[in-house]
Order: structure tokens, then C-alpha cells, then sequence
């Protein structure tokens, strides 16, 4: 089987010996409920938005969640790129406390 490109977002998929709706993400399934019912449909697109917010993030796989397992290298490759290409914070500037109710 090919590699994942990082295009591509993974299938929602029946997982055959248990009837559910089921996406592998990072290497690891991830049940969503009965297959083909409005809400295993829902629950998935639930997990593909968070895992996109994750990847634009910046966020290494499970880090959020304080346990990193591993992480492929194209994973590791868009999180640097991602660190790299981010814009710079704004940086506060200093309003004199006589001026704040102007601003």
C-alpha cells in the first residue's frame, strides 16, 4: 500500500467484524459508532476537523494530549514547515494608563 501524502485525508471506512464506522489517524483507529448512520457520519467529520486543526496547529500527533507515541517523518517535516512559515506574534504595545479610555 502507499505512503500518505499529506494531501490526502483519511476514509471513513466499515470495519468489518465489529459493523462500525472506523478512520485510522496516525497509525490508530478510531471507532465512530454503527456504519452509515447520520451520527458515525457526524463523529467523523468531528475527528477530520480536529485533526486538521491539530496538523495546522503546529501540534505534533498526540501532543496535545501530553503523550507523544511517535510521529512519521511527513509529519515531522509539516510541523517544522508549519513552525518555520508561521507569522510573528504582534507585539504589545505600551498605551500610557491616562490615554487608556481612548483606546
Amino acid at each position: 500500500m502507499p505512503a500518505r501524502t499529506s494531501a490526502q485525508i483519511p476514509s471513513y471506512r466499515l470495519h468489518k467484524p465489529t459493523g462500525r464506522g472506523v478512520v485510522r489517524l496516525n497509525g490508530r483507529d478510531i471507532y465512530l459508532g454503527e456504519h452509515g448512520t447520520p451520527e458515525s457520519k457526524e463523529r467523523y467529520r468531528q475527528v477530520i476537523a480536529e485533526w486538521l486543526a491539530n496538523m495546522l496547529s503546529g501540534e505534533l500527533p498526540y501532543e496535545q494530549r501530553g503523550r507523544i507515541r511517535y510521529a512519521r517523518v511527513s509529519d515531522v517535516e509539516a510541523w517544522e514547515e508549519s513552525r518555520l512559515t508561521r507569522p510573528a506574534p504582534a507585539e504589545a504595545v505600551w498605551i500610557h494608563p491616562d490615554l487608556l479610555e481612548y483606546a
